[in-house]
């Protein structure tokens, strides 16, 4: 099998695993709650925007696991460390009004929010994976 094709193997196998973490994310209340306690490690926080690096070195190398792989890992690195000990109330109420929004429904303004979100992430891929 050629490495590209193992490639794309990958890049639909880790963005199939990334929609069943996002599904199971917002559909099993246990486990939402499960995740959210282990957010409250800030290091969470400092370690996902970190994932856009590697995504843009996936598009860079036009390699569809990496990209894919790096989107999985930023998902899912909110739970990666355990709950922290003490908890800044600040973090605490963040996270409530996190957890507000995103059980709240749809609005406009969250379609707007998630449609920036994804065209910056189209564009920094595309742009990056086009490079002249």
């Amino acid at each position: 099998m050629k490495i590209k094709t193992l490639d794309k193997i990958g890049g639909i196998v880790f963005l199939f695993l990334t929609i069943a973490i996002i599904v199971v994310f917002l559909s099993d209340t246990s486990f939402f709650e499960w995740a959210f306690t282990r957010h409250q490690n800030t290091l969470s926080w400092y370690i996902r925007p970190l994932f856009i690096i590697p995504i843009v070195m996936g598009a860079y190398k036009k390699s569809y696991s990496l990209i894919f792989f790096s989107i999985f890992c930023l998902f899912t690195s909110m739970f990666w460390f355990p709950k922290p000990e003490i908890v800044d109330v600040k973090v605490i109420e963040f996270l409530n009004f996190e957890k507000t929004y995103l059980t709240s429904g749809w609005s406009i303004e969250k379609i707007i929010i998630l449609a920036m979100i994804l065209a910056f992430f189209t564009a920094i891929i595309s742009l990056t994976w086009s490079r002249r």
